[in-house]
């Protein structure tokens, strides 16, 4: 018991450590000032999370209200309630949010789902943009193609590549200049105004007239899967860049004994929280009670990402016809989209998705102890 008490210390407070070249910032409220430069990636969480200060690398912001106003060299992943990115973004944009406003030079794709989506003017997006929500309101250039689902879509600005939308209604402002093909699809004709220029040919695709409910639902319905899913694989990414060092080790530890992992995943899930309740007993116990029940939630939490990760390297591996255990972000995106198609499985996904992330949590928990063991 002693033993177990020390290593649960050790995960909750040294967990950080793991992270190189990576800054933290999580509390109600955060805000990166203007006069202030962060070298290399940040991670931010919060309830009002602000950032008007550079950032030479990647920025992984969510909370609340998320604010971006200055320039974010590498790629921006943001999840919140109402996101607001005005500054300039060296890579890709990442969004999912309620409320959503872009602004500046995007370098380059752009990827947005939202209940209401506006790409103010004299934002530039250099690629390629999607964009899926309730109302989208385009105001700002794209230089690549533009895929959109959404209910009520307005397009004001240049388009130089195809652009291809499905939504109930569909405006085409005085102001745009399709380049390439316009291809979309609606239960309505879309409104093409005089002034709006389309260099390509027009495709319309009618969509069977529904009532106003059934029509609003499937659109939320996939905006909502989205989101979901950019959620998973930001988290996942996330872990892995923390864990980066052992990421492999967790995945082999898997792979290599899945049987054993999933036998010790089962202990540690059982037994930490009758620990838990026995030290609950006794006076001296409650600050265990406290780190044990944090603990717990980071394991299971690290378990449920990792089962996904694990599943994208064993896709590698099989495809690859080798027994190398590689984790990249090419095989993490495969693992949380094959986990994610499972839970839409009846019967047998849940029950899949469980038993993969038991065995990663005795994975982890198996690779943590055998590394307190070594620095004792």
């Amino acid at each position: 018991m002693k033993k177990a008490l020390i290593l649960l210390a050790i995960l909750a407070i040294g967990m950080p450590l793991f992270a190189q070249a990576l800054t933290f910032r999580f509390g109600e409220n955060y805000s990166l000032k203007k006069d202030e430069q962060v070298v290399g990636d940040m991670y931010i969480a919060g309830g009002n999370t602000a950032v008007s200060g550079k950032i030479s690398g990647d920025l992984h912001i969510a909370g609340g209200n998320v604010f971006v106003g200055d320039t974010v060299e590498g790629d921006v992943f943001a999840i919140g309630g109402t996101v607001n990115v005005i500054g300039n973004v060296g890579k890709d944009l990442r969004v999912a949010g309620g409320n959503v406003v872009v602004s500046g030079l995007i370098g380059e794709d752009a990827v947005i789902a939202g209940g209401d989506i506006k790409i103010l003017p004299q934002t530039i997006i250099s690629k390629d943009a999607a964009f899926a929500g309730g109302k989208i309101v385009i105001d700002g250039f794209i230089a690549g193609d533009l895929k959109i689902a959404g209910g009520e879509v307005q397009i004001n600005d240049g388009v130089s590549g195809d652009v291809y939308i499905t939504a109930d209604k569909i405006i085409i402002g005085d102001s745009a200049n399709i380049v390439g093909d316009l291809s979309y699809a609606s239960s309505r004709p879309a409104i093409i105004t005089e002034g709006a220029r389309i260099g390509g040919e027009i495709t319309y695709s009618e969509i069977t007239i529904r009532p106003t409910a059934e029509k609003f639902l499937p659109t939320l319905w996939g905006t909502w899967i989205f989101i979901k899913l950019i959620m998973l694989l930001v988290a996942a990414l996330l872990l892995h860049s923390i864990f980066k060092n052992i990421s492999v080790k967790f995945v082999s530890t898997t792979l290599g004994s899945f049987w054993r992992s999933l036998l010790r995943g089962f202990l540690v899930l059982v037994a930490m929280p009758i620990a838990v309740v026995l030290l609950l007993m006794t006076f001296i116990g409650v600050p265990f009670v406290i780190l044990g029940i944090a603990t717990w939630i980071i394991l299971v939490t690290l378990a449920w990402a990792y089962g996904a990760i694990t599943v994208g390297s064993l896709v590698r591996r099989l495809i690859k016809k080798d027994k190398l255990t590689v984790v990249t972000w090419k095989t993490i995106f495969v693992g949380i989209v094959v986990v994610f198609l499972l839970g839409y499985v009846p019967y047998v996904g849940l029950p899949i998705k469980t038993v993969l992330m038991v065995a990663s949590l005795g994975a982890i928990w198996h690779v943590f102890y055998e590394k307190f063991v070594q620095v004792r």
